[in-house]
């Protein structure tokens, strides 16, 4: 029972990392390791690594290849419509901001000619005329195609837009 080299030390280690411990020994073998100190630690320890081995292995859940392959495709194909969607992000912002600044000219632009509009519409009160109703034609195709625009705008937002 010393810590010296034990002449049946190499013995052990082969069947056991054969995995043939202690099937495939003798009973002397057995019993010999179960005297020497070495021996007797290298059985204990190699069965506690054998036991925490198969413990993980039976934990570890390992999943088809095709299933793997499919989601490595799948993050790729993502990947790649990500790519392409960052410009069509930045077109859009874009347009967005055109209309917008667009509308504020525009308001901006007939706020400062809402004195002529007050003065059309009472005239179109006053007076229902062929006349008058030429003459406020200007401003209804303006109006409505501002109102066009926005919503073509919104259209093509909504298209563009992941939503769509």
């Amino acid at each position: 029972m010393s810590l010296r080299a034990c002449a049946h030390e190499k013995e052990v280690k082969e069947l056991l990392r054969g995995g043939q411990w202690p099937q495939g020994c003798g009973a002397d073998l057995r019993k010999q390791a179960a005297g020497c100190r070495r021996c007797s630690e290298l059985v204990l320890l190699r069965g506690a690594m054998q036991g925490i081995r198969a413990g993980e292995m039976a934990a570890a859940r390992l999943e088809a290849p095709g299933v793997i392959w499919w989601r490595a495709q799948l993050q790729r194909r993502n990947a790649a419509l990500e790519q392409v969607a960052k410009p069509l992000r930045a077109a859009q912002m874009f347009a967005l901001v055109v209309v917008v600044s667009f509308a504020a000219g525009f308001a901006v632009s007939e706020m400062r000619h809402s004195s002529e509009w007050m003065a059309r519409i009472s005239e179109f009160e006053n007076s229902i005329s062929v006349a008058s109703l030429l003459s406020g034609w200007g401003l209804l195709i303006v109006v409505s195609s501002v109102v066009c625009v926005g919503l073509l705008g919104a259209v093509a937002f909504f298209v563009a837009s992941d939503r769509g």
